[in-house]
């Protein structure tokens, strides 16, 4: 009797012995189909943009040296994930950027434009739109918001179907009540939750909507704390920790996730999204011996590393330059 295959995990095999093993052919997703062969080569020509969009942005004056696209183009969780398993965490930020330098050349439509499609890739980058709005002033912010909702309107008008939207709205709806995965403070607030609330009480399905309401309101709050004076980085840091604060918070942290901040970190002297995405390795680990299981110990001690450095990272720095 043939014996089944080894379960895989989107770039990574097990082998007999249950130790990791690189799977070259579906890391980088080989094309064995024509059309599987056009999509790599768009994935491909998105990561070139992301690559020459980081290197438009001023490079940071505290830099260590290295040109930012280097680092973004030969981080290995970009190649595995990005690059690799052409995660569209990749496409969102491509435009994201592209956005984001329209923005600084006060060239509303087509920055709205690029949010819009940033946004079709996925829904995160609505969570940074108060911050464009405060940053821009509520006048040019209003019309930004005009643009971006007809632009967004014109993307999203395939879906604009009632069936569809009932299923978006289940997918929303599971990814706050019921998915969880390699969390940080989500896992910590339920661990404190389920001490002291009445056992009858279901507080994984409560903290995350909770959860999602705090970071709406601490975006908001951070929109106006780094309202831009004379320093334009400071939308990019701006989007830097909402998107640090949305996964920290989040109930569910993929590694590709990290590809957002430590590309909005790039374009700042921030440099914790960096030790993110080598500590953000460890969650491979819940899929060791051929199923998946949470090392909570692994997850403990990749959020511990991260916190330890980014606290190092935020003492040393003055207040006046935190949000610059």
């Amino acid at each position: 009797m043939p014996h089944p295959s080894p379960p895989r995990r989107e770039g990574l095999a097990l082998n007999s012995t249950s130790n990791f093993k690189f799977d070259l052919k579906r890391v980088f997703r080989i094309p064995e189909r024509p059309l599987d062969l056009k999509f790599e080569k768009k994935n491909l020509k998105l990561e070139k943009g992301t690559t020459s969009g980081v290197r438009k942005f001023p490079t940071p004056p505290k830099g260590n040296g290295v040109n930012p696209a280097v680092l973004y183009a030969l981080n290995p969780l970009i190649l595995l994930e990005i690059t690799g398993n052409a995660h569209f965490e990749g496409a969102m930020l491509c435009f994201l950027l592209a956005g984001i330098l329209f923005l600084q050349k006060n060239r509303l439509v087509p920055a709205a434009g690029f949010w819009a499609l940033a946004v079709a890739s996925k829904l995160v980058p609505l969570l940074f739109l108060p911050i464009v709005w405060v940053h821009l002033g509520f006048r040019k912010g209003l019309r930004f918001l005009l643009f971006f909702a007809g632009f967004t309107a014109v993307l999203f008008a395939p879906l604009f179907n009632l069936e569809i939207l009932e299923n978006m709205a289940g997918s929303l709806n599971l990814y706050f009540q019921q998915f969880a995965f390699n969390a940080s403070g989500y896992y910590f607030l339920k661990a404190i939750g389920k001490a002291l609330a009445d056992p009858s009480l279901d507080v994984g399905r409560t903290l995350g909507p909770i959860l999602g309401i705090a970071v709406f309101f601490g975006v908001w709050a951070l929109a106006f704390f780094t309202r831009p004076t004379t320093s334009s980085r400071r939308t990019s840091t701006a989007l830097l920790f909402a998107s640090t604060l949305y996964l920290v918070l989040a109930t569910t942290v993929h590694p590709w996730y990290i590809a957002l901040p430590f590309g909005l970190g790039l374009l700042t002297t921030w440099r914790y999204p960096i030790v993110w995405t080598g500590v953000a390795m460890l969650s491979y680990s819940h899929y060791a011996d051929g199923g998946f299981k949470e090392n909570f110990g692994l997850i403990a001690l990749e959020y511990l590393v991260l916190l330890v450095f980014a606290t190092w990272e935020f003492m040393r720095t003055p207040v006046a330059q935190a949000v610059e």
